[in-house]
Formats: C-alpha cells, sequence, structure tokens
C-alpha cells in the first residue's frame, strides 16, 4: 500500500499571510527592546545623578569639617595670647599714685588654679559669643545633613583640648575619625569654673541676652547651621530680597497713582505675578531635572519627523442597521449616510471643526446628531452622493429606484416639520438592485448619473432634463438592444474617467473590466489580466472601482482580497497588491495627495501611497457583524477629513494630523 503523500501545499496569500504575521512580530519585538532600552537608559541617568549628589555632598561635608578646624587654631591661638598676657599682668603689683590707701591695700596673689579657671571662662565667653554671632548670621538652616563638633573639654594646662593636622583632615578617612572623635567627647562633663560676663565685643549680634548655663554642665553646643559657603549665600539673598523689596515698593507707588488703585489690590496683583513667576521656574528646574538636554533634543526631533496619520474625531451612532454609503459634501462638512434600516440621513459636522474647516475643535471626540432623514425607500440604500452644484442628495437602493432629495437650508434643526418639497424625484428604469452610482465630475458639461443594477444594465441618466431623464442603457457587450434581452453580466461597480471626460469604466460579476464610450455606447477596450483569477464564483468577483483622478489609472478591489491597478492606456495590469484579510469592500483616492484609503470585511481600513504602492497605515475602525466589516470609505474633495461606514451601524470622521 502507499502511504498517503504528506506534501504541504503554498499559495501566495498563505506566503504573503504568514510574512506579514513575521513582520509583525518583529516589529512588535523591536519595540519593546526600544521600550527597554529607553527604561535602561533612564535608569542610568538616574543612577549617575545620586551618584554626583553624593560626591558633592561629600565635600561639602568636608568643607564644614575643615572650617571648623580652622575656627579651632585661630581660637586657640588667640587663648594662647591671653594666657601669656593675663599671667604677666597677675605677676606684677597694683601700681598705685594714691600713696593714702597703698597701706590699706591687701595685694594676696591667686593660685594657680583659680588663674586657670578665669582663663578658661574668659576663652569660653569669647567663642560663645563669637558662635552666637555664626548663629544670629545663618538663622536660615543650612540644607545639608548636620555635623556635630567642636566639643570642649578641660586639661591641667588651660589648653585647647582638641589638636588636629592639617595634612590629616584633607583624607577621608581621617576626616570621619574626627568627626566620630568629636561627637564622643560631647559627652563629657567640664569642672566648675566662675561665669564672667564678656564686655570685650561691640558687635550689635551681642545685644541678644545671653542666658547662663547650669553650674553643673558648662558644654558649649556649637550650632549645626554653621557653613561658610551657605552665610555667604544668606548674605546674598538678603540683599537680593531687600533690592526687590525696595524695586516692588516704587512699582506699586507707580500703579496706584496711574490707575488709581488701592493698596490692597495692588499687593493682590503683586502676589499674582510672584506667584505665576515662582511656578514657572519651577516648571523649569523641574525639566531640567528630569530631562537631559540630549534627551529633550531628542524627543524634539522625533516629534518634528513624526508624520501625519489618520486618526478618529467624531463616532455616529444613529442608524439602527449596517451603514452600506457613506460621503461628504464637495465643499462643506456636511455628510450623508445611507443605512440597511432603509433611511438617508444627512449630519452637520461644522460644530466639530474650526472656522477653516481644517483644524478640529478642541474636545472634538464626541458624538453628532443628524439634522434631516430621508425616508422613501423600501429596502436597502446601496449609495449616496451630494451633488454641490445642485444643492442635491442622491441615493440608490436595492428597491430598484435611485432617489433624489433636496438639501435642506442650515437652519433647519431635527425637529422641524417634515417637508414633502425635499423629496425631489425618483429615477425608475431598473428592474433590479441597483448596486452603485457615480455622478460625473464638474468638469463635464452636463451634470450625468451613471448607475449599475443587478438586471445587467448601465444607465445613463441625465439629472438636468426636463422631460425624459433615461439617456441610454449599457450591457456588457455596448449599447442595449432588443436582441440582448436574454441572461446579461451584472455589473458590479463603476467610475467616470477624470481625464477623459467620455469615457466610463464598468466592472462586471465575471471578474471583467471594460471601457466604454458614453456617447456611442461602444465597448473601447478590456483590460487584461481584469478576469485573471476568476474562478466563476462570487468569491473572486470585483467589488469596487477607482478612477486616479490626475492619472489614466484605474484602482480595483476583488472578493479575493487584491487591489489591482490598470492602465488605461495600455489596458494591462501595471501591479497587484494585497494587504486585507478578507474582501475589499470600499476604495476611494484622495485628489488632495497620492494617498488611496481601501476598506474590506476583515474591519480594518488602510491607506496606500500611490507612488509606491504600499501600506502607509492600518487600522481597525469597525466592529465586523456577520461576515462583514468596513462597508464604505470616502475622503473629502476638500479637507483632510474621511468617513467610514461599517456592519455594525456605525458612522466614524477621522482627521488627518499630527
Amino acid at each position: 500500500m502507499s502511504e498517503p503523500s504528506s506534501t504541504m501545499e503554498y499559495t501566495l496569500s498563505g506566503v504573503l499571510h504568514f510574512l506579514q504575521v513575521e513582520w509583525r512580530k518583529s516589529e512588535r519585538e523591536k519595540n519593546e527592546w526600544a521600550i527597554e532600552k529607553a527604561e535602561l537608559k533612564a535608569r542610568i541617568a538616574l543612577l549617575e545623578g545620586e551618584r554626583r549628589g553624593m560626591e558633592n555632598l561629600k565635600l561639602v561635608l568636608m568643607k564644614r569639617v575643615k572650617m571648623l578646624e580652622y575656627a579651632l587654631r585661630q581660637e586657640r591661638k588667640r587663648h594662647d595670647g591671653i594666657t601669656m598676657t593675663t599671667a604677666l599682668g597677675e605677676n606684677q603689683p597694683n601700681m598705685k599714685t594714691d600713696t593714702a590707701n597703698k597701706d590699706d591695700m591687701n595685694i594676696t596673689p591667686l593660685s594657680p588654679a583659680v588663674v586657670d579657671n578665669k582663663l578658661r571662662e574668659k576663652s569660653r565667653e569669647v567663642l560663645k559669643s563669637c558662635l552666637q554671632e555664626i548663629n544670629y548670621l545663618t538663622s536660615i538652616s543650612s540644607k545639608l545633613p548636620l555635623t556635630n563638633a567642636l566639643a570642649s573639654r578641660t586639661t591641667t594646662n588651660g589648653r585647647s583640648p582638641v589638636t588636629t593636622d592639617t595634612n590629616e583632615s584633607s583624607n577621608n578617612d581621617t576626616g570621619s575619625t574626627t568627626i566620630g572623635t568629636r561627637s564622643q567627647r560631647n559627652n563629657k562633663q567640664i569642672p566648675t569654673a566662675i561665669k564672667k560676663p564678656n564686655n570685650n565685643t561691640n558687635n550689635n549680634a551681642l545685644k541678644k541676652p545671653i542666658i547662663d548655663q547650669p553650674k553643673n554642665n558648662l558644654d558649649v553646643e556649637v550650632p549645626a547651621n554653621v557653613d561658610e559657603v551657605a552665610m555667604i549665600n544668606n548674605i546674598k539673598e538678603e540683599k537680593e530680597q531687600y533690592s526687590a523689596s525696595q524695586d516692588n515698593e516704587s512699582l506699586s507707588m507707580k500703579i496706584q497713582e496711574k490707575f488709581h488703585l488701592s493698596e490692597e489690590k495692588v499687593m493682590k496683583l503683586m502676589k499674582h505675578a510672584n506667584k505665576n513667576e515662582r511656578n514657572k521656574l519651577q516648571d523649569e528646574h523641574l525639566l531640567a531635572g528630569d530631562f537631559d538636554p540630549n534627551q529633550i533634543g531628542d524627543i524634539d526631533g522625533q516629534q518634528q519627523v513624526q508624520p501625519k496619520i489618520w486618526k478618529p474625531r467624531v463616532t455616529i451612532k444613529g442608524h439602527l442597521d449596517s451603514v452600506r454609503a457613506v460621503c461628504f459634501h464637495p465643499k462643506e462638512m456636511v455628510a450623508a449616510s445611507g443605512s440597511d434600516d432603509g433611511t438617508v440621513k444627512i449630519w452637520n459636522l461644522r460644530r466639530v471643526t474650526g472656522k477653516d474647516g481644517i483644524t478640529p475643535k478642541k474636545g472634538a471626540l464626541e458624538e453628532a446628531d443628524p439634522y434631516i432623514t430621508f425616508r422613501g425607500h423600501n429596502s436597502v440604500v446601496t449609495a449616496v452622493s451630494i451633488s454641490a452644484s445642485q444643492n442635491r442628495v442622491y441615493s440608490a437602493s436595492l428597491d430598484s429606484t435611485i432617489r433624489v432629495w433636496n438639501l435642506p437650508s442650515g437652519d433647519h434643526g431635527l425637529f422641524s416639520p417634515v417637508d414633502p418639497s425635499l423629496n425631489f424625484a425618483t429615477y425608475i428604469g431598473h428592474t433590479d438592485a441597483v448596486w452603485d452610482f457615480k455622478l460625473s465630475p464638474t468638469n463635464y458639461q452636463k451634470t450625468l448619473l451613471a448607475s449599475a443594477s443587478a438586471d445587467g444594465t448601465v444607465k445613463i441618466w441625465d439629472t438636468e432634463a426636463t422631460g425624459s431623464l433615461l439617456r441610454s442603457s449599457l450591457t456588457f457587450d455596448g449599447l442595449l438592444s432588443e436582441d440582448s434581452q436574454g441572461s446579461r453580466v451584472a455589473p458590479t461597480s463603476l467610475d467616470y474617467c477624470p481625464t477623459d471626460t467620455n469615457k466610463l469604466v464598468v466592472s462586471f460579476a465575471n471578474g471583467k473590466i471594460r471601457l466604454y464610450d458614453i456617447e456611442t455606447g461602444q465597448v473601447i477596450l478590456t483590460f487584461k489580466g481584469s478576469g485573471a483569477s476568476y474562478d466563476n464564483t462570487v468569491n473572486t468577483q470585483i467589488n469596487t472601482l477607482a478612477a486616479y483622478p490626475t492619472m489614466p489609472i484605474i484602482v480595483s478591489g476583488h472578493e479575493d482580497r487584491y487591489i489591482k491597478f490598470f492602465d488605461m492606456k495600455s489596458g494591462g495590469c501595471i501591479q497587484t497588491v494585497s494587504g486585507h484579510l478578507d474582501a475589499v469592500t470600499s476604495l476611494d483616492i484622495d485628489s488632495a495627495s497620492t494617498s488611496m484609503a481601501s476598506g474590506g470585511h476583515d474591519s480594518s481600513i488602510r491607506l496606500w501611497d500611490l507612488s509606491t504602492k504600499t501600506c502607509i497605515q492600518e487600522f481597525s475602525a469597525h466592529r465586523r457583524k456577520g461576515d462583514e466589516g468596513v462597508l464604505s470609505v470616502k475622503f473629502h474633495p476638500s479637507y483632510p477629513w474621511m468617513i467610514s461606514g461599517g456592519a455594525d451601524g456605525i458612522v466614524k470622521i477621522y482627521h488627518h494630523g499630527y
């Protein structure tokens, strides 16, 4: 017995789908890596900032230690000089000129212990006065951590208790050991001594009363905010504040004299101005602290390079069933939509755009209400269009009719009374559903309407005629004749050729695309390769056509997910692309750029660059209902807006911007 073959069949669509899945996976991983890289860079910048902060803190602490050691050395030298001078003065006899009282005076030399206590007390008072003066000048506390130093300790010879070497204090380890030793010496007690007032200083800072300490504890605690750097900064700040206050006073006086305002109102204005200035400075500091200047430059560059994209702005939920047709007014921000519920609704979108119609208003992500609803069709509405020159709305339906409606004035409201005159006319001629119709471009001499129906005919209507509106009927082979009354190939879509005002391109259910002469009704050209993928089923038919506005190019959207480009001059297929995961239902080309929009049953809208035939943007637009997704997509002829309708019964408006 032969084993069954295990060979796999590879199809082009399957390979393309696999490549798309892999490409999306690689792009997702690439984005994740980029995000992780940015997070690590931010973490590195944060750690480097913390390291620099610790180094600066270490330098400031070493400066404080050296400053305190220098103050101790200076005080020790002063203390030694006072000791020598006092000793010499106490050993000499008291020479007085008054001989009458010389015998009565009893001069007794002081003991060395009493002299030592007096000298220590005097030096302690001098040191305390200096520290109080420094504390008064540096009343604003420093932002640095507190440092405990300068604890006094008595010795028998009356010298300064702390002896440090300058070379050793410059070392980090020695500096930390010195601080620890001084903090331990704070706990030692000093023997009792007699306290004398200090009369040798004339500084204004000493006018404050000095509180006597208890006799059992005469340790002098050094204020923690003694910092030479802080002292200088505080003095500068005081000067700046004083000058600023003087300027504010003069400015307030001028404002009061000029505008005749009260002092309270002027003070409120000045406070408000200062508050705004402080908030601005805080924002600048935050920006400077959170980002590196190079990183800010990179972000600005990325914002400048970022291209424009389509974003949803308005969501409309007025229909009760699927929306199969949408269109814009050629010159105004007015839209029309046709639905499976048999209604045609007109939407006024002026309130969601600016005066120029280009930029959307802030907060325009909202719903809109129709200002009029046309009811007259007995079945599904398949196509809608607005004529700016005639101020009319055209709609086609499965009920085989084409109806014409007059657009109401701008003051017409949602609850305005019904006006029968708005129902202008009804085109009756088709015997089956009307799938598509198009109005002739503005460069045509007359406003013609071409409609494609399931009865196998394409009819040309003269919308400006007063008598018979039907001008001619076309079939797959040409003009309709009595001999061609049998089975006909049904047309599925059509469009006028903007580059040639007398030609009409029509697609048929058999996958063929043909070019017709409107005046004679003859077939000019059958595009080569248009029906190459047709397999005699509806799964490979053509659903939609779009003509390039400035070049002789025709684009077709197929049920088997392909989009094909044809040259009208040669009649050949230029290129075939595939991007949708399901049938392509709608195509439209932007007349102001080289962009094309396509909608499909995969619920997505894709934007294509026609110069490179590549997809530049893709997004999900509507929810899938049954086997249908996006049913219609149209650009605005004058403004950067786009509209879409879907099987979920929602109409969405998109704006092209950043």
